[in-house]
């Protein structure tokens, strides 16, 4: 639960400052919630994105599901050199834009909530 919550908040500063992503962000969510609550495959127009994301390093489906919208993100994969499809990843774009935010303590907990 507090992974989860932590997750949420951080997405939604992330999207708050970036409001270009939020519609995509809509779509990947909505591609998750029917793979996960009603076992439909991946659709092909996700397939197409993951074929064409701008980090090629990066192979899980399921974490580009979950963080493909930073794509959308101007620089982000300048910014970001390791896990960028991921919670690790947005905190550490975070704290290089906005150095002033106490990111820190949510990457503590966020680590800490997986125990």
């Amino acid at each position: 639960l507090c992974r989860t919550i932590i997750e949420l908040y951080i997405e939604t500063l992330v999207l708050s400052h970036n409001s270009k992503s939020q519609n995509i962000y809509q779509d990947f969510s909505q591609i998750e919630f029917k793979k996960t609550q009603c076992g439909i495959e991946y659709p092909t127009d996700f397939l197409n994105k993951l074929d064409n994301r701008k980090n090629k390093n990066e192979n899980k489906k399921n974490m580009y599901l979950h963080f493909g919208w930073v794509d959308e993100i101007e620089n982000y994969h300048k910014i970001v050199k390791k896990n960028p499809y991921s919670v690790a990843g947005l905190i550490e774009y975070l704290k290089f834009k906005y150095p002033e935010g106490n990111y820190d303590i949510y990457e503590k907990f966020y680590i800490i909530s997986f125990f």
